[in-house]
């Protein structure tokens, strides 16, 4: 969008600066979004024919699905926000990588993107439903930064994190080309959960109590169900439940699983079908020790 990036931020309900008299909202909004350009929010540059995004990540795209708890609380902090503008053309707004987002990192650091595609488009936010909020990224890590960001600047319990939606492979080009400038196409599909995955404790504390045997025996057994899932193949889309510590804006097990899965979409990208959750995390304990 064309929103100067050192202005003052021009509230939906502010007067209009054209000077009017009307409201910003009523007056110059919708003109000023019918004239900005089209961001870029794909770049096309590859590594091994898979796509890549502006930050430097795998186009790999991710979704936080929020229960809005309070609007009128939600709506007033987005809009103080100067990284989040307006998109009236897609009924939608955009988080930038500028103003108070500015410092959010990432594979490539903010001075090395060319200054032509500044403010690069980090997410998009929606209420596609009454009481829901989307928040669609091109990337997990862009997801974790974007929601760390908005839990430390949104009221506590404006809006709650309920699930997280991920594509659990690497896009090539020819395929990014394909497909309509939203993530919609790729992430409106059927989202499944691993087997579960939506249960909390419970299959754990079954599994313990059933287990003959000591408190070693339970653990044992514990471990072994944790092993069973962590060896399920992924759905190609994922829906992941958030928890507790989610919800207070504690996301670094999320960052954590996200990261992991990033990981396993590049090997089954190069061929190493194989590998599962387990593997990778088998591979991450021998190297710490």
């Amino acid at each position: 969008m064309s929103t100067p990036r050192h202005s003052p931020k021009v509230g939906r309900n502010d007067p209009c600066p054209c000077g009017a008299g009307a409201k910003y909202k009523k007056c110059c909004a919708g003109k000023a979004a019918e004239a900005a350009p089209a961001r870029p929010e794909e770049e096309e540059s590859t590594v091994g024919q898979a796509m890549t995004v502006f930050t430097g990540e795998f186009f790999q795209p991710a979704r936080a699905v929020y229960s809005i708890r309070n609007e009128a609380a939600l709506e007033g902090a987005l809009a103080q926000l100067q990284c989040v503008q307006d998109d009236a053309r897609e009924a939608r707004r955009v988080f930038l990588w500028a103003a108070e987002a500015r410092s959010l990192r990432f594979n490539v650091r903010y001075e090395e993107v060319p200054a032509h595609l500044h403010p690069v488009i980090l997410a998009t936010l929606r209420s596609r439903e009454p009481g829901r909020l989307t928040l669609d990224t091109r990337s997990p890590k862009r997801l974790v930064a974007v929601m760390s960001f908005l839990a430390q600047h949104l009221p506590r319990g404006a809006a709650r994190p309920e699930e997280a939606i991920m594509l659990n492979r690497l896009v090539t080009a020819a395929e990014g080309r394909e497909v309509t400038r939203t993530l919609d196409a790729w992430l409106d599909g059927d989202a499944r959960m691993m087997e579960g995955a939506g249960e909390g404790f419970r299959p754990m504390l079954k599994t313990a109590l059933e287990a003959k045997g000591g408190p070693l025996a339970r653990a044992e057994a514990v471990m072994r169900k944790i092993e069973d899932q962590a060896r399920q193949p992924l759905p190609s889309l994922e829906r992941i439940p958030m928890n507790e510590d989610d919800h207070n804006g504690d996301f670094s097990a999320l960052s954590m699983g996200l990261t992991l899965r990033s990981v396993l979409a590049v090997e089954h990208f190069k061929g190493n079908t194989h590998l599962t959750l387990l593997d990778l995390t088998e591979r991450a304990l021998q190297e710490l020790e």
